[in-house]
């Protein structure tokens, strides 16, 4: 099972091998038994993939690959492997938390604080001025953006002008907005590779755009 880790945090080498991997090659392997003891999970990273592997004696066990299973006994496997990766994140990682470096950034130079209108997406918050939005934030998955990649990343939606918007999407850092005016709006992926300063500046734009109009 491949994880979309690195978008998202930052890996310290020094810090794996204090948790107890050790190098194969350009990749850092841990194992750790399972509470059924014929069962081991090893977690394998190098600098562009994490994958999880669970293991029955030397066999891979692949229904743990399984993603949407009924099965009790899988479940079990997947959570107590959750609980293991958790803590590896937790102690070799650093989350980069570029969406809240951008809602310090538009709380300091704009006093807009977040808000978050909707129960059924606690983590979708607007900033706004004169009333109007000028940013949202979003965690949405990646297939919405027709990224190949299992799980979901924080986007920002942003209003320009329309060539400016064309100008820029390239379907790797900008891509056409997610559920608003496509026309108007464009929605920024908020990853490991994104250009912080760059996404400040069309902030402001945004925040200028909608401020004239307001």
């Amino acid at each position: 099972m491949k994880i979309n880790v690195f978008d998202k945090y930052k890996c310290y080498i020094d810090q794996l091998l204090n948790y107890g991997f050790y190098k194969v090659g350009n990749t850092y392997i841990y194992e750790k038994e399972l509470k059924d003891k014929s069962m081991y999970v090893r977690f394998e990273i190098n600098e562009s993939l994490f994958e999880i592997k669970v293991f029955d004696d030397e066999d891979e066990y692949l229904p743990f690959n399984i993603k949407n299973t009924t099965s009790d006994y899988i479940i079990q496997i997947k959570n107590e492997v959750s609980i293991y990766l958790e803590d590896i994140l937790k102690n070799c990682f650093e989350s980069l938390k570029i969406k809240n470096k951008l809602l310090d950034y538009v709380k300091d130079k704009y006093q807009s604080e977040p808000e978050y209108l909707w129960a059924d997406t606690p983590n979708t918050c607007i900033v706004r001025t004169n009333k109007k939005w000028y940013g949202i934030f979003m965690d949405i998955p990646y297939q919405s953006l027709q990224i190949s990649k299992e799980g979901k990343i924080d986007v920002l939606n942003l209003k320009n002008d329309s060539q400016k918007i064309q100008d820029l999407i390239d379907h790797k850092h900008y891509f056409p907005a997610y559920h608003m005016n496509k026309k108007y709006w464009i929605s920024i992926l908020l990853d490991n590779y994104v250009n912080i300063e760059e996404v400040k500046k069309l902030i402001d734009e945004s925040y200028l755009i909608v401020n004239k109009r307001g």
